[in-house]
């Protein structure tokens, strides 16, 4: 009798025993699922499945109907939006930037007390930093550097952080990378992904109100005498609008002086003329023929900190070609 009763008592432990593992099991596997966010082997990200009525706010993005007039697009539908995986909502933040292009994200998202670091560009005159940015500490794409400013989020620019990345991942450090665009719909795309990594639920609204189209042609040129044609965020800008790129020719290049004294446009948008880089090349400055031609066209020049890439900046941008093709009237 004794031995009966010992071995029930071993069966049902082991029974209790079964389930309590069984229970644990389930627990686990509910708080780790995607929709809670939550990840414990990864930094990296993962799409964030929610409701629309729960994305960010975001600047409105222009496309083209077939007429050609162009139209405000709604934001990004379902599921845009992403965030880091393994993300601590008390974890101070401290927001590194390694590049132009990421610094003009980077401020117009992140509050100045959550910056580390801006890029090591963001002393130059293309930079959008205020002043007061002088004496923060630089940081590039270099793991060294990155590690001893003890970041919790590195912001990546287009192409960056190969080299970079596996270190962050051992240390645990999160990371997000910029991906280059030559439109508005890139421009938002990655201001959805800065966004939600840096846990900003609510983001200003920016909306362009579509201008009507005025058919007037402009010409982009740039301090070394190159343009733009189709297919560039410059050309996405002049666009948007209301304008007509009278380069037709795909992409950026830099045509002879020739061919661009014998164009003939309503305007010419000019860009980093004043605040560019020193360069060997700089036919739009230094060419008399170029510049007298210049003189005798309607002129805007568009400040080159809007645009290093296709940011943020690149609505500012619009609005003043917008309010330049207005004034030709």
């Amino acid at each position: 009798m004794h031995h009966k009763d010992g071995g029930s008592m071993r069966a049902l432990a082991l029974i209790f025993s079964l389930t309590c593992i069984g229970v644990i099991f389930l627990g686990l596997r509910d708080w780790a699922s995607p929709n809670n966010n939550l990840d414990i082997s990864s930094p990296h990200l993962v799409p964030l499945p929610m409701g629309e009525e729960n994305l960010p706010k975001l600047p409105l993005i222009y496309q083209e109907n077939s007429a050609g007039a162009a139209n405000v697009a709604s934001p990004l539908g379902r599921g845009a939006r992403q965030r880091v995986r393994g993300w601590d909502v008390n974890e101070k933040l401290r927001v590194v930037s390694t590049s132009l292009c990421g610094d003009s994200y980077v401020l117009s998202l992140v509050g100045e007390a959550d910056i580390a670091a801006l890029s090591w560009q963001s002393g130059d005159a293309l930079s959008t930093a205020p002043a007061r940015f002088k004496n923060k500490s630089k940081a590039r794409d270099d793991v060294e550097t990155l590690l001893a400013l003890n970041p919790t989020l590195v912001v990546f620019g287009p192409g960056e952080g190969a080299a970079a990345k596996p270190l962050l991942d051992k240390r645990g450090i999160k990371y997000v990378n910029l991906a280059w665009g030559e439109d508005f719909e890139r421009v938002q795309n990655n201001m959805v992904l800065l966004a939600g990594a840096v846990r900003k639920d609510n983001v200003e609204e920016n909306v362009i109100q579509s201008p009507p189209r005025e058919q007037a042609s402009v010409l982009y040129l740039s301090a070394s005498g190159g343009t733009a044609g189709p297919g560039t965020y410059v050309d996405a800008a002049i666009r948007a609008a209301g304008g007509t790129n009278i380069i037709t020719t795909q992409g950026w290049h830099t045509p002879s002086i020739e061919s661009l004294v014998a164009l003939n446009p309503d305007l010419i948008v000019t860009s980093f003329f004043k605040d560019g880089y020193a360069s060997v090349n700089q036919a739009g400055l230094r060419n008399k023929v170029l510049q007298d031609k210049i003189k005798t066209i309607p002129q805007v020049n568009v400040p080159g900190k809007l645009w290093p890439c296709a940011g943020p900046g690149l609505y500012a941008a619009t609005d003043i070609i917008a309010k330049a093709i207005k004034d030709l009237n």
